[in-house]
């Protein structure tokens, strides 16, 4: 998937969106995890909570961070695209 870039937009918000694209979890795992991911996001929380989480549920940690990072690409959970994103950055589920 591409994304246009126009002009005046944020650093923050152009750097979000080049490190959420490449963000990739195999289809099997996005299909088995999404849906978990976003139901244990019940309130606003860091990223790293939320990895935590999926983490004590049984999805590595690591793959956690980078399913967050894809959840965030298709718009499955929202930050705050003004904001640098890292692991420390309130995600929160767009499902609502």
């Amino acid at each position: 998937m591409g994304y246009a870039v126009w002009e005046g937009m944020s650093r923050p918000f152009r750097l979000n969106l080049e490190n959420f694209t490449e963000a990739r979890t195999p289809a099997s795992s996005y299909v088995r995890w999404a849906d978990v991911a976003v139901a244990l996001c019940d309130e606003p929380m860091p990223a790293t909570e939320l990895a935590d989480r999926l983490d004590a549920t049984g999805y590595q940690r690591p793959w956690a961070l980078t399913l967050i990072r894809r959840l965030l690409w298709r718009g499955r959970l929202r930050t705050d695209m003004f904001s640098v994103y890292d692991n420390r950055s309130i995600v929160e589920s767009a499902d609502d």
